[in-house]
């Protein structure tokens, strides 16, 4: 993004590489969701009768464990199709810089959200076009307000939350 904001090509390593793109505020809606289920359980096991309290217990302990919180399989995109996504918003060039001698980094990486969709009912809410659409807008506004006005940035962060938050409800499934 400050290649960008500085009218420089973006410099790529590995076109082809895949990552699991996401946008912030999965991870935080994630774990706002777990922080949600985990006060909820543990205000059930205060309230229930002793005959309900293992099975509470037992919710209780299935959430207090570690997430993976990421985005859907469709969100694993290689580099290549991120720049190509980010000059829709944000016109630029790139350049392919070969890495000699050892690979720097991993081909692919991947996040599996199985455990948090079936365990926790989580799920990520925007695909890698949406994702992409807002990271570039808050960047984008951040170079482009008086190099980050924090006003503006402030704003822009406050309506991204706003539209990504409508029609969340945390900690439902319990």
């Amino acid at each position: 993004m400050r290649a960008l904001a500085a009218g420089k090509e973006l410099v790529i390593r590995n076109r082809h590489a895949t990552r699991p793109w996401q946008h912030v505020l999965e991870l935080l809606s994630g774990y706002l969701h777990l922080g949600c289920l985990i006060y909820r359980r543990r205000k059930n096991l205060s309230a229930a009768r002793l005959q309900e309290r293992d099975e509470t217990l037992r919710k209780l302990k299935d959430v207090c464990s570690a997430f993976n919180f990421g985005p859907f399989l469709t969100s694993n995109k290689t580099v290549g199709a991120l720049v190509k996504e980010i000059f829709k918003h944000w016109p630029g060039t790139s350049l392919d810089q070969e890495t000699t001698g050892k690979t720097l980094e991993a081909g692919m990486l991947n996040l599996t959200i199985d455990k948090a969709y079936h365990l926790l009912g989580w799920q990520p809410k925007w695909s890698f076009e949406e994702t992409i659409h807002y990271t570039v807008a808050w960047y984008r506004q951040f170079y482009e307000s008086a190099q980050g006005n924090p006003k503006s940035v402030r704003e822009l962060t406050q309506s991204q939350i706003r539209e990504y938050s409508k029609g969340l409800t945390y900690g439902v499934n319990d």
